[in-house]
């Protein structure tokens, strides 16, 4: 078990800051970098801020909120592109990475959120709006493909 390649999802995951809150940048990545558990594995291997967030990456990128929530993806896509401030994009590597960030970045509902996670701490906001992305190990390749379509990200494992 220990020679075992893992796949792309044990080992990385994508984490970003959405355009509303994109001014604490920063402090949100120190954040995560000092609450995120086993640190000595904890690696962002690509960081960059992309200034262009068109509609349809939102709408792309979203698309499992169609059928339940057209308007409010809708609304959040035109939203976040309106801001005109894009996000800022991390692929971080580790073991379990992103079940580690997830722990750290906090539930999509903000009253769910203990003040310890990244979405408690910088929030509140209103949904759609969450603060930062944080992929779930099963869409990390999904996600990473729509990336690669919008932005020039080069990326292999």
């Amino acid at each position: 078990m220990g020679n075992q390649r893992k796949s792309k999802q044990d080992v990385l995951t994508i984490f970003f800051v959405k355009p509303h809150i994109i001014q604490e940048s920063e402090e949100i990545f120190k954040y995560l970098k000092e609450k995120i558990t086993n640190p000595e594995d904890f690696n962002i291997m690509s960081r960059k801020r992309f200034p262009q967030t068109p509609k349809e990456f939102w709408r792309d990128f979203y698309s499992h909120l169609e059928k339940k929530y057209p308007k409010e993806l809708e609304k959040m896509a035109t939203e976040f592109t309106a801001y005109n401030t894009g996000i800022d994009l991390a692929l971080i590597t580790g073991e379990q990475i992103a079940q580690r960030v997830k722990e750290i970045t906090g539930p999509t509902r903000y009253e769910d959120n203990p003040d310890y996670t990244i979405r408690g701490h910088f929030g509140p906001y209103e949904l759609p709006n969450t603060i930062v992305h944080a992929s779930d190990k099963e869409q990390v390749t999904k996600e990473l493909k729509i990336l690669k379509d919008y932005f020039p990200i080069h990326i292999s494992l």
